[in-house]
């Protein structure tokens, strides 16, 4: 098994965020595979758990992405970055250009999470 979890607007210390965030994750696994740590920002918390299908985390400037998934990206340099930096980064990127359009550079079986802080926005799409 595989997937994604976090949630946002829910305050919370950064220890107690991390612990909890990856308690989610852990209950996640069906396997021992090495996981990245989750992510942090104000008020949210994201994890991944990497099992059958590919899983990647990002974060930068105010932005946490994640992706599950097998995806494709329609656009050769969101691919050239997904390559070079994960999927999740090309996903930052992606949301960072075209906000929720950003759904149009994917395809294939996939499950995303984007939460932008400075814009108190984001997306969840499975």
């Amino acid at each position: 098994m595989s997937g994604l979890c976090g949630w946002i607007n829910v305050p919370a210390e950064d220890g107690e965020a991390l612990a909890t965030a990856d308690s989610m994750r852990r209950a996640l696994r069906d396997r021992d595979a090495e996981a990245p740590r989750p992510m942090i920002a104000v008020g949210c918390a994201l994890a991944v758990e990497p099992g059958i299908r590919p899983v990647s985390l990002h974060q930068s400037d105010a932005l946490l992405a994640a992706i599950e998934g097998r995806v494709r990206w329609r656009s050769s340099d969101l691919g050239a970055l997904a390559r070079e930096s994960g999927d999740a980064a090309a996903l930052a990127e992606a949301y960072r250009r075209h906000g929720t359009n950003c759904l149009q550079e994917i395809s294939g079986p996939f499950a995303v999470a984007v939460v932008d802080t400075r814009h108190a926005g984001g997306l969840l799409a499975i």
